[in-house]
């Protein structure tokens, strides 16, 4: 068995100053997927499985329309997301985040 993981192209994680949860892709990242459908295309996938994300959607869709395939989206997938930033000024979220990432493993 043979698993490939592909991780979503740039998000837009600020926009106007503050945090989004679900951010779409920038253009950069656009691009990214753009360039991750086109060296993937001629695979031979028997699953193409997707995050609900819009960021990971955003990411599979030019590799899903080059395959002609549907959208197999995957809850599971989706990141435990605690608390909600969403709307958070930017530097707070920031900071709350970069304290979690400082505190040790429970």
């Amino acid at each position: 068995m043979e698993i490939i993981l592909i991780r979503h192209g740039e998000p837009e994680w600020v926009r106007d100053g503050l945090s989004v949860v679900d951010p779409p892709l920038t253009d950069r990242g656009l691009l990214q997927a753009q360039r991750v459908g086109e060296e993937l295309h001629a695979e031979a996938f028997d699953e193409v499985i997707v995050s609900p994300l819009r960021r990971a959607r955003q990411t599979a869709a030019p590799l899903l329309g080059l395959q002609r395939r549907k959208e197999a989206i995957e809850p599971f997938l989706e990141e435990i997301r605690e608390p909600n930033w969403h709307g958070t000024p930017e530097e707070l979220a920031a900071a709350a985040y970069a304290e979690e990432k400082s505190r040790a493993a429970e």
